[in-house]
């Protein structure tokens, strides 16, 4: 994929989006190359991009643990992997926010909740002050994940768009 077509134009808006948020961009290549031009194998996947083995490895073993990837072996095939792109994005983010929000979630819970009990002994008021700001937040944010999780998705985001729309006039 080189040149500068609409394809190759998408994939590098993909590097340059990954790159805004702190991910490597190689992974965001591969991504986009599986998006626009469907399963692929790694050898295959290492010729079409350059990249070494080990980066695209490693780069479709992170896009698997992000459910933008995935990957499957095919009978008679050997063991061959073939990988292909999510391209239902919602659900991918939905697994990601469901997956990682929560362990989050929890890791932060506990850190707070011991925070504050020592922080109350302390007398430290300032630090207590924000770390019940962060309790509320992951609080709602909870909540919000409970939701989320109990809503169909179709509604969910019909919900939130018309919020969306009532919050932004336009159109």
């Amino acid at each position: 994929m080189t040149g500068q077509g609409p394809r190759e134009r998408v994939i590098q808006a993909f590097e340059q989006s990954a790159s805004l948020y702190g991910f490597n961009e190689s992974y965001a290549r591969l991504y986009g190359i599986l998006y626009f031009e469907g399963e692929k194998t790694m050898d295959e996947l290492v010729e079409c991009t350059g990249f070494s083995k080990s980066t695209v490895s490693r780069g479709v073993n992170k896009l698997e643990d992000i459910y933008m990837v995935e990957s499957r072996k095919k009978e008679g095939e050997g063991k061959t992997r073939f990988y292909s792109a999510e391209e239902d994005l919602e659900s991918a983010f939905m697994k990601i926010m469901e997956n990682e929000g929560e362990r989050e979630i929890e890791i932060m819970r506990e850190a707070l909740e011991k925070a504050e009990e020592e922080m109350e002994e302390e007398g430290d008021e300032e630090g207590l002050e924000k770390v019940r700001n962060l309790k509320k937040f992951y609080s709602r944010s909870e909540k919000f994940l409970n939701l989320v999780k109990k809503m169909p998705r179709g509604k969910m985001l019909d919900k939130l768009s018309r919020a969306v729309d009532r919050m932004i006039p336009g159109d």
